[in-house]
């Protein structure tokens, strides 16, 4: 989402897995990594679809943001069980069918 919003780079689909935001009452280390603002205009460099994954057992301040990116921008959040944060260690597999079906074409 920084990276998007310093660069203002036009791209067709944005999924976030996990994704972190800073916004109001965020760490201050957190803020430095995922900018200092809600970067609520973001929309507008997507062209197609907003995508987000998180997990019913994810970083619960993760949870939390993907919740915020839903109100805040026109995003489909996906909601999958026992996930954890999308590692091998919590997923307990390499396989991540629900993301390749958001990023290969129909």
């Amino acid at each position: 989402m920084r990276w998007l919003d310093e660069t203002k780079r036009k791209i067709k689909k944005l999924i976030l897995v996990s994704p972190g935001k800073s916004g109001k009452g965020r760490n201050p280390a957190r803020a430095k990594l995922y900018g200092e603002k809600t970067i609520k205009n973001i929309s507008q460099l997507v062209s197609q679809s907003i995508v987000i994954f998180t997990s019913d057992n994810d970083i619960q301040s993760h949870i939390v943001g993907a919740r915020e990116y839903e109100k805040e921008l026109p995003a489909k959040v996906i909601f999958l069980k026992n996930h954890g944060h999308f590692t091998l260690g919590d997923m307990g597999t390499k396989e991540f069918p629900e993301l390749l079906k958001e990023v290969l074409p129909k």
